[in-house]
Order: structure tokens, then C-alpha cells, then sequence
């Protein structure tokens, strides 16, 4: 989903301001030359209207629910998915419905070359049909058009009881596509603190949570739960049980630790076969981050310096603990937050990055491809840095 910025800005400049905001249109169209063409025009019809993006019938759903109040009209490709829809994907004539029965008032201007819908759109208050063919053929009466639309007030035939009871097929189609849309999981967390906590962070994620179990067994009895699930996660503690399933399933693992001491329980085999995130203080990005990164494929670590120092051999002649301020360097140049976090003095910090770049011969620079290379080798991926919390200062580091 997307907004249209210069109108979006006014719109929030007003609301901020108090005073009357400007049009709101909503337009949901799956192919992107053609939302910004009937941007174009929409703002040739209400120059003051602020355009809100939808490129699916999910998105379009999620942004009506937040704006509806304020939303003047919507402009809906009724194909969203195509002449073949799918699985898991809602088509214009359910997002039609859903917004209909959300809102009974607001202006609905359907966009379709299927002449056979039109009745069904009539039913639900819809203006008539605009046939998208005609589009670029047809601007002036397209404009004309949206300009009268703002000004109509729908009259739904349906009664709002048999439009409750179309709606349900609209909300099943809904909820199919939320699973197929977010990453599918199961938690796996013999503890039941924890796995509350890791279910509230999935939700804010977002991941689809396709249920929580115990353990092993636990999983195994819930064995249905596995056939649509793209991801098991789950604390360092319940590894054992995730990775005996997952390799039967041949299911990625997602484990969570709670602070830096559980990944010491960790081996370099574990980090090249498994996504692992810090997430100390529970804020929840690095997972989110993780979660974002599994659906799309691809392998994810947020480790802390002091666990990738441990496992990663630092170039000859350096000091671990130099090695370890080096490797937090990577995330930021800023050597008065090193110092904080480490206990150190800013002076300190900024001895051990000259001494590691005299050590190699290189530049701030060539020395973070140099660790970013090294760290990539050894994990397989680049890891994401986690820098943690502030530490004691001991009395080596004065």
C-alpha cells in the first residue's frame, strides 16, 4: 500500500491544524502504471483530494478500516487478482462488500471490463460501472464522473441484514489471505511466560500464528498444524524439540534468545543453520526483522559483538576485546555510544579502531569490508549487529 504524498501531507498538515480536511480518495488497482495513471486524473477531478494507494485487496481493506471515516470515495478495480483468482486472494467484488458493510454512505466507483458484475455492484450502492478499456479514450467523461460521484450519496437495495450475511464470505476470503500474506508460524516455548511474550511480538511482527505447543510431543499431537506452516520459533531452550521436527519437515527455525548469556550455548553449526535474534529488551524490531526476512527467503542473524567475536577468529595479532569493539564499530562510528555501552572511555574505543587499521594497513572503511567479509564467511550471512545493553566497567578497561 502507498499514499500519494503531497496530498496525503495537506491532509495530515489539516488534521493536525484542526481545520477541514481535504478529499480522500482511496484507489485499489493491482497494476502499478495503472494507479498512477488514475492518479493523475483523480487529481485533474479534485485538485485538493489526497490519494491514498492500495495494490491488493488486503491492503486496501487494512487502509479503509484506518481512514473511513474521512474517505471520500473509492475507486476499485474490481479484477484485483486476475480473470484466475488464486488462492488466498480476495477479488474487487470482496473488498466491494467488506467496505460496504464497514461504511453504507461511502461512494463506491467500480472499474471492470466484466459487464456480467454490474448488478451486483447496483445491489451494493456502487456507481455504475466505468469500463476500464475506455479510460484513456474517455478522460473527460471519467472526470466528469468522479466529480459527480463525490457528490452522491449511495442507496444500497440490500437490507443491512442480508449484507451482514454476504459480508461473511468477504471476511473468510479476508482471513485467508491475512494467513497467506504474513509469515505462517508455530510457536514452539515450554515456558509459559515466554511464549506469551513471543506471541504478542509475532503479532506486532506481523506473522500469521498458526498455533503454540509445549514441546515435541505436543507438536506431533497438533501434527495438522505443520502441513501450512513456513517457520517454527521458539527460545534457545526449545531447539532440541524444533529441530527434530523441522528436519523431518524440512521447516526454518526462528530462535529468539532473551539476553546475550543463552547464544553462549550456541556452536558455530547452530548460527549456519538456524536464524537467531537478540532481542534483550523486548522491543520486538529484531524479530520483526527476522520474520521479514524468512518470507522473503532468505536467512537472518542478530547477534551482539561479544557472541561473534567468540566464534569468529580476530585477524592475527589483535586482542579479543579489541576484536569484539571493532566488530560493534560496524554499527556505528559513533565512539562516545561504544563507550557507554562497553564501560569504556571514548579515548579507548577510538585507540582500538586506529590500532586494528595499522594492524591491517587499511582505512575506516576497507577495515568494515575487511570484518563484514570475515563475519560473512563464518556465518554465511552477514549478521545484523546487536548492540545491547550498557555494562559494567571493570577495572582492566580504565
Amino acid at each position: 500500500m502507498g499514499i500519494d504524498s503531497p496530498g496525503y501531507q495537506r491532509f495530515c498538515i489539516f488534521q493536525r491544524l484542526g481545520m477541514n480536511t481535504p478529499i480522500i480518495v482511496l484507489l485499489v488497482d493491482d497494476h502499478e502504471e495503472m494507479r498512477d495513471l488514475m492518479a493523475i486524473l483523480l487529481r485533474r477531478a479534485l485538485p485538493e483530494a489526497a490519494v491514498l494507494h492500495a495494490h491488493s485487496g488486503l491492503a486496501a481493506i487494512e487502509l479503509f478500516e484506518a481512514h473511513q471515516h474521512t474517505i471520500r470515495l473509492v475507486v476499485l478495480d474490481i479484477e484485483l487478482s486476475g480473470i484466475v483468482r488464486r488462492p488466498g486472494e480476495i477479488s474487487g467484488r470482496e473488498v466491494c462488500l467488506k467496505i460496504r458493510e464497514l461504511n453504507q454512505s461511502v461512494p463506491i466507483l467500480p472499474c471492470t471490463v466484466h459487464t456480467e458484475v454490474e448488478p451486483f455492484l447496483a445491489d451494493l450502492g456502487c456507481a455504475p460501472v466505468f469500463p476500464k478499456h475506455q479510460l484513456m479514450k474517455d478522460i473527460h467523461t471519467f472526470v466528469e464522473r468522479v466529480r459527480a460521484i463525490v457528490a452522491s450519496s449511495p442507496q444500497p437495495r440490500v437490507s443491512s441484514q442480508t449484507l451482514t450475511y454476504m459480508a461473511r464470505h468477504a471476511d473468510a476470503m479476508l482471513a485467508e489471505a491475512q494467513v497467506n500474506e504474513y509469515l505462517r508460524v508455530v510457536v514452539v516455548c515450554r515456558h509459559g511466560m515466554l511464549r506469551t511474550a513471543l506471541l504478542r511480538a509475532l503479532e506486532a511482527a506481523p506473522a500469521a500464528v498458526l498455533g503454540s505447543v509445549k514441546d515435541e510431543r505436543d507438536l506431533l499431537a497438533h501434527a495438522p498444524l505443520l502441513s501450512n506452516v513456513q517457520a517454527l520459533v521458539g527460545t534457545v531452550d526449545d531447539i532440541v524439540a524444533m529441530r527434530s521436527i523441522a528436519a523431518q519437515r524440512h521447516i526454518p527455525i526462528l530462535t529468539v534468545a532473551i539476553h546475550t548469556g543463552e547464544l553462549d550455548r550456541l556452536t558455530t553449526h547452530h548460527y549456519n543453520s538456524l536464524n537467531v535474534v537478540l532481542d534483550e529488551g523486548g522491543e520486538g524490531e529484531p524479530l520483526r526483522e527476522a520474520v521479514a526476512a524468512q518470507q522473503r527467503g532468505e536467512r537472518f542473524l542478530a547477534l551482539p559483538p561479544a557472541v561473534m567475536a567468540r566464534l569468529v577468529p580476530p585477524p592475527e595479532g589483535m586482542p579479543p576485546r579489541e576484536w569484539e569493539v571493532v566488530i560493534a564499530g560496524m554499527a556505528t562510528e559513533d565512539a562516545h555510544l561504544i563507550a557507554d555501552l562497553w564501560a569504556l572511555d571514548p579515548g579507548t574505543v577510538e585507540s582500538y579502531w586506529g590500532r586494528a587499521r595499522r594492524r591491517l594497513g587499511v582505512s575506516r572503511k576497507e577495515l568494515n569490508d575487511e570484518v563484514r567479509r570475515v563475519l560473512s564467511a563464518c556465518f554465511g550471512v552477514m549478521p545484523q549487529i546487536v548492540l545491547g545493553r550498557r555494562r559494567e566497567r571493570s577495572v582492566g578497561d580504565r
